[in-house]
């Protein structure tokens, strides 16, 4: 009775890996279905880059549940910054000034900017001292001001139309990735 058991859940196990198992054409409808194209790039920093990092564009390639059609190969900027972000709809002027003055001076009395980040920003973010971004994923003013800065610095940007106010950080050199544009779905 225990074998039995035993061949009908191996049996029960096998039946839903098969039914799983997407094809070639099911994976082309699945990204055609798609009312909005889910389309990103991935870069060589992503994990999924290893899995189809000798894709060529045009190429459709489903891994385990994922499916990925290569649109195009390029290169990108990757920036990587430490921010404090100060939220001007909930603090006055003269609130932020008086914060960003002390965290300032913190930071030049030695206080490392990832315990400062972690004490005073506003967004919850826990990785805010290390937030990796690519060319075009945020806002101009912030993304401007990170590219004319040099590694190490430490300087604030001010986004009033936005109610914004950030003590930024730039913790490394631009570099620049080797990625690929894909359109993207999930089987389930």
């Amino acid at each position: 009775m225990k074998l039995l058991s035993i061949a009908l859940i191996s049996l029960s196990l096998q039946l839903n890996a098969q039914e799983k198992t997407i094809t070639y054409e099911k994976a082309k409808q699945i990204l055609e279905s798609q009312s909005t194209p889910n389309i990103y790039d991935i870069t060589e920093n992503d994990k999924e880059y290893a899995l189809i990092k000798n894709g060529q564009p045009g190429d459709l390639l489903i891994i385990r549940n994922h499916i990925y059609k290569i649109l195009k190969l390029k290169t990108v900027t990757s920036y990587n910054v430490g921010y404090i972000f100060l939220d001007s709809k909930k603090l006055a002027k003269q609130e932020i000034e008086r914060l960003s003055s002390l965290i300032l001076k913190k930071l030049e009395e030695g206080h490392s900017f990832k315990e400062l980040s972690l004490q005073y920003t506003m967004d919850r973010n826990k990785t805010a001292f290390e937030t990796m971004f690519l060319h075009g994923e945020m806002v101009p003013e912030f993304e401007d001001a990170v590219k004319n800065h040099a590694p190490g610095e430490v300087f604030t940007i001010d986004m009033p139309s936005r109610s914004w106010f950030h003590i930024v950080k730039k913790n490394e050199a631009d570099k620049t990735l080797n990625a690929f544009t894909v359109h993207a779905a999930y089987s389930e």
